[in-house]
């Protein structure tokens, strides 16, 4: 099995470059390699809602936040994290990733392919943050 992303790396301090990453072995290899930035994206959604106050105690809100994400992170995001690890080391997994400007990744793969990039830098710049989800 083959597959693709294309992630974004950097920010307006820093030159904006498209890293294109290519994956080559077993769908289960493959599938386990995914499954951790999946795990990871619904982590970083699960910031945005917070527990009442009437709900946590002081132990856990010192321990652990104020958001359900803590206990996504412990009890999915880490047991899933260890499957990636191993199918990182296993050698039927060929990784290779390809650096490339944004003007170059769009006439590579077509503006479409690589728009999102271009609304992430404008929502950031209306936030008024450089940090990069």
């Amino acid at each position: 099995m083959k597959t693709w992303n294309i992630f974004r790396i950097g920010d307006e301090t820093d030159p904006l470059l498209v890293d294109v990453e290519l994956l080559e072995g077993p769908a289960h290899l493959i599938f386990a390699n995914r499954a951790f930035w999946w795990c990871a994206a619904v982590c970083s959604w699960l910031h945005k809602f917070k527990f009442p106050k009437f709900i946590l105690s002081q132990s856990y809100e010192k321990n652990y936040g104020d958001s359900p994400s803590a206990l996504w992170h412990i009890f999915v995001e880490m047991p899933v994290l260890r499957m990636n690890t191993w199918a990182e080391n296993q050698p039927k997994l060929k990784e290779s990733h390809v650096k490339l400007s944004l003007a170059d990744a769009e006439a590579q793969f077509g503006v479409e392919k690589v728009a999102w990039i271009r609304e992430q830098i404008a929502e950031d710049a209306k936030r008024g943050s450089s940090i990069m989800r």
